[in-house]
Parts: C-alpha cells; sequence; structure tokens
C-alpha cells in the first residue's frame, strides 16, 4: 500500500507491505522520454492556419485604410482653418493694441504658400506662416488680405469708397466630402462654417471638386 509523503518525510514514499517492515523510496524523476512526449504533445500553427490569419489582417488592414485616410484630411483641413483663424484674431488684437491698420496678407503664389501678419499696408512682419501641402486649396475669391482698422472692424480695400464687405477663405481638398469656410464680417468677427457647399448669402468661392 502506497501513502502520500508527508511533511516528515520529506519527499520519501512510505511502501508499508502484509510485513511490520517499512521501507522508503524517493520518487523517481520524469525520464527524458517523458519529457519530450510532453514537448511534442504542444502542438503549433500550421501554415494553412498562419496563411489565413494572415489574410484577415489583410482585408482588416484594406477596410480600414478609407477611414483612416478620411480622418488624416479632415484633421488637416481643421488644422489650416485653426491656422487661419488664429492668424485673423491675433491681427485684430494687435490692430486695437498698437492703433495701426494690421493686414494678414498671403504669399506671393497665393494663400497656399503660405501668409503673414504685419502692420498693413506693408511695413513689418509679426508673423508668417508656411504653405500648405499641395493636396490642400485656400481660395479667397480673389481677396489675397484681410486688413483690420485700430477699431478692430475690416479695412475697406485700398482706394475705395464702397461699403466694407465680409473677406471669405474656402479650404477644401480635391475629392473631400467637406471644406471650412473662415468669413472675416465687417466688424471684424471671424465666422467658421463646415460644409459641402458655400454658406448661403456668402462671397465663399465654392469648394474644390
Amino acid at each position: 500500500m502506497l501513502h502520500a509523503p508527508s511533511s516528515a518525510s520529506k519527499g520519501w514514499i512510505v511502501a508499508r507491505g502484509t510485513s511490520s517492515k517499512i521501507e522508503l523510496h524517493r520518487p523517481v524523476a520524469a525520464t527524458g522520454g517523458h519529457r519530450r512526449a510532453r514537448i511534442g504533445a504542444q502542438r503549433g500553427f500550421t501554415l494553412l492556419e498562419l496563411m489565413m490569419t494572415l489574410a484577415v489582417a489583410v482585408v482588416l488592414t484594406m477596410l480600414a485604410i478609407p477611414s483612416f485616410r478620411h480622418l488624416m484630411i479632415s484633421t488637416n483641413l481643421s488644422g489650416i482653418n485653426n491656422d487661419l483663424n488664429g492668424a485673423m484674431q491675433f491681427a485684430r488684437t494687435e490692430a486695437v493694441s498698437r492703433q495701426v491698420p494690421i493686414a494678414v496678407a498671403a504669399s506671393a503664389g497665393g494663400w497656399q504658400d503660405g501668409w503673414k501678419v504685419q502692420i498693413a499696408p506693408a511695413g513689418t512682419v509679426l508673423r508668417t506662416y508656411p504653405a500648405v501641402a499641395p493636396r490642400y486649396v485656400i481660395d479667397g475669391n480673389s481677396v489675397t488680405a484681410v486688413t483690420f482698422q485700430p477699431q478692430g472692424s475690416l479695412a475697406p480695400p485700398s482706394g475705395s469708397t464702397a461699403a466694407v464687405a465680409a473677406s471669405c477663405l474656402t479650404i477644401s481638398s480635391s475629392g473631400f466630402d467637406s471644406a471650412h469656410f473662415l468669413q472675416v464680417l465687417p466688424a471684424g468677427m471671424v465666422q467658421q462654417t463646415t460644409s459641402a457647399t458655400a454658406p448661403t448669402g456668402s462671397n465663399c468661392a465654392a469648394p474644390t471638386p
């Protein structure tokens, strides 16, 4: 008869026979053959399973690419819009603070090549902004500069006696489903809209098709 080892036997197995003689035996460790048998029982992936896993991963990646592209374009358009809005707000604040006209002017190549905030008409440059990526379009609808007067309102075009109209910049990307429209109202406030078409009644250019 075999009994489980007790704490007193310290790993020895007590074997009792029919006689009163007690024999102690050490447990026999697993042989190398037994270990190899257990290791062999742990099977890995087959080539077919690996190929199926890879195919599923490729399909999921292809499905995610359009969503990622849409998110990237949307984020970049918002970033450009925020930079332009920040430039307008900064220019207006500086015009009131310095009591001089301050302009946000497009670079020589247009708004897409960057813009700058400067004392009007062509004085000290206070801040510059870099060009945007080629896939993005900023259309000022013939507006190349937005000038704020010392009281914070828009200044009329140089030499013009006509009533001051709102200025609008359209920020879009070819083939994208919406655009940002940044309007600077005659009083100097900035109004922002995100839509597939230009706001009704505005002088904003249509988005790039």
